[in-house]
């Protein structure tokens, strides 16, 4: 199949990707949680 090293690199890639999938996925959730609160912000300063 493949070498040890190559094996040890395409785990390490797969890995990372996923580190990088939660990452994302933590920083969309942060992104939306702002708008939400700027958006409630803004409705009660207009009440």
């Amino acid at each position: 199949m493949y070498s040890p090293e190559l094996n040890s690199a395409l785990i390490h890639i797969q890995l990372l990707d996923r580190k990088l999938i939660m990452e994302k996925e933590f920083l969309d959730k942060v992104e939306y949680n702002a708008t939400d609160f700027t958006r409630i912000s803004v409705t009660q300063i207009n009440l």
